[in-house]
């Protein structure tokens, strides 16, 4: 069997949000805002700090889609993670100001206003209760939608921040995808972790209501020219785990993905080590691909909306 079929069933990679090791070029304009999204690229460990005065707790304000006032986490519905993500990234995309007098979708600009709209909470929330709405969790156990959380009792409005984490940029878990709201405007952008100041003092949290993205049941299939012959091959998808059939009717397991994920195949390295085809998933949460190389490496493509 060729050489990358050897590699594949020694490859078993699968993370709830899965690294990125490079993002290519030409991205659609939300995944522009990414400082640096590459394994090898120098994260900045130091950078200017900012003022960001926040407001106080309140219900929603101005412009409201929907029934407003202040609800209680328990007193909201579900929300998925994708939803959450989507959400926080309509403020990228419109470039939202910083403030914390202003109102957008009936939540304050700021950076609690940030989550709170994400999270759908019903109300403004702040950093000083922000917790009350999720479960504290480990540095580990971030996913999608999640948040790091720094409130600073000794400067409550000035000196505290809330950032929504996205998904890890490589599997060292010392930078993520972050998205914030920040002066001047929101971001979405890679942060060390757990912050480029006080990183000691954010403490990673989870939103009581998020739910996980529904599943996908049962095997999708998927096609390519696994072992580099003449032909493509078949192959199914299953909850995670690529089953490919190759010329011979032998069989290459690889898992790559995770359940919600949707499969693809094609030769996305050029034929680097054989014209063999390769596989990678695309992520609904992110609207990202996620595709593995010859040499077993990881490319990320934000290409899509998330959903």
């Amino acid at each position: 069997m060729p050489i990358k079929t050897s590699a594949f069933r020694a490859a078993s990679i699968v993370t709830a949000a899965c690294a990125a090791s490079l993002v290519l070029s030409g991205m659609p304009a939300h995944s522009q805002t990414v400082q640096a999204a590459d394994s090898t690229a120098a994260v900045p460990q130091e950078t200017p700090d900012v003022e960001r005065p926040q407001g106080q707790p309140g219900p929603l304000k101005g412009s409201v889609p929907g029934p407003a006032g202040a609800l209680s986490a328990e007193g909201v519905s579900p929300i998925t993670r994708s939803s959450v993500i989507a959400r926080a990234k309509t403020w990228v995309d419109a470039q939202v100001p910083y403030s914390q007098s202003s109102y957008r979708d009936g939540y304050r600009t700021d950076c609690s206003g940030l989550v709170s709209m994400a999270w759908n909470i019903g109300t403004n929330a702040w950093t000083g209760n922000l917790d009350t709405y999720a479960d504290r969790i480990t540095k580990g156990e971030l996913r999608t939608g999640d948040m790091l959380l720094f409130h600073n009792s000794a400067n409550p409005v000035s000196g505290s921040h809330v950032v929504l984490f996205e998904s890890w940029t490589d599997s060292s878990m010392t930078s993520y995808i972050g998205i914030e709201e920040t002066p001047p405007h929101a971001v979405r952008r890679v942060i060390p972790y757990a912050y480029f100041k006080n990183s000691g003092s954010y403490i990673p949290y989870r939103y009581k209501n998020i739910v996980e993205d529904a599943a996908t049941n049962g095997d999708v299939p998927v096609s390519g020219n696994w072992d580099g012959g003449a032909a493509a091959n078949v192959g199914v998808w299953r909850s995670g785990v690529f089953h490919l059939r190759n010329d011979d009717g032998g069989l290459t397991v690889l898992d790559w993905g995770q359940a919600g994920d949707l499969p693809v195949g094609a030769n996305w390295d050029g034929g680097n080590g054989g014209p063999a085809a390769n596989v990678g998933i695309w992520r609904p949460s992110q609207g990202r691909f996620h595709l593995r190389n010859d040499d077993g490496s990881l490319t990320t493509l934000d290409w899509g909306q998330p959903r």
